[in-house]
């Protein structure tokens, strides 16, 4: 089964989606882990659990780890959740 039919997404992953989606239209470029933090007021490492799921469920790709900015959305599967 594939992983982004397996769980739907939650709540608090569709409020990190919509940071990053928001941040990347308006900046140009992703956010860091530590300004989606303080964007949607859940700890580093919460975050880092919805980065995870998110990208299992195809909705984000992240870059290598300890790079920075490299979030980028999967627009066509954005498109699903709007």
């Amino acid at each position: 089964m594939i992983g982004h039919l397996a769980e739907p997404l939650g709540r608090s992953a569709r409020r990190v989606l919509n940071f990053i989606v928001r941040y990347h239209n308006s900046h140009g470029w992703a956010p860091t882990v530590r300004e989606i933090s303080d964007g949607i007021q859940v700890q580093q490492s919460g975050v880092h659990r919805y980065l995870t799921s998110l990208v299992r469920q195809g909705f984000i790709r992240r870059g290598p780890r300890g790079t920075s900015r490299t979030i980028s959305p999967c627009w066509s599967r954005v498109e699903e959740v709007k």
